[in-house]
């Protein structure tokens, strides 16, 4: 019979064998809004920039639009479930166009939409309430983490967990060109 773990005493996560990690991983990104290259009415150079895929940023805009897919709808993921019904967990603004997700992917269509017709988005920002589907009551909003998108790794997941976080991170497509 195995013996209950001890509560009074703290399990010691390391991270490369010489540092301990004692809280939770937050990775934080500041998403910013694109605009259409258009320098001094040169619609030569939009024409080049549209060709090459390359759009210009506005600096001090951030983008706190949902974006990414949900890799649990994607049959390119070895996250996706089959049975999973997407309009069950998603619906209105939590969906993505397809062309928009397509845009960032070679990949074929019928791999990113669901039998619903969408694809689900896979990351929200800060001010999203991912369990009722709305925005966050404002006293739970941060102000300056507004339209920042978090991921919170907390340090008693173990490692199979761990591993699944990163898939979804990797295959949402968290990092992307924004």
């Amino acid at each position: 019979v195995p013996s209950p773990r001890r509560t009074d005493v703290p399990i010691l996560r390391s991270l490369s064998g010489f540092n301990n990690i004692i809280g939770a991983v937050v990775i934080t990104q500041k998403r910013v809004r694109t605009i259409e290259c258009l320098i001094d009415g040169n619609e030569g150079f939009a024409k080049f920039a549209r060709a090459g895929g390359v759009n210009c940023t506005r600096r001090n805009q951030k983008d706190g639009r949902a974006y990414g897919i949900d890799p649990t709808f994607s049959r390119f993921s070895t996250l996706f479930n089959g049975k999973h019904v997407a309009s069950e967990f998603y619906g209105g603004q939590l969906v993505s166009s397809t062309g928009s997700i397509l845009n960032l992917s070679s990949q074929p269509a019928e791999g990113f939409v669901g039998p619903d017709g969408f694809i689900p988005f896979g990351f929200f920002p800060h001010q999203w309430d991912a369990s009722n589907r709305r925005q966050k009551n404002q006293s739970w909003i941060l102000p300056g983490a507004v339209d920042e998108f978090k991921l919170f790794f907390d340090v008693r997941i173990g490692a199979e967990q761990a591993g699944l976080l990163l898939t979804y991170i990797q295959d949402g497509r968290f990092i992307d060109d924004s």
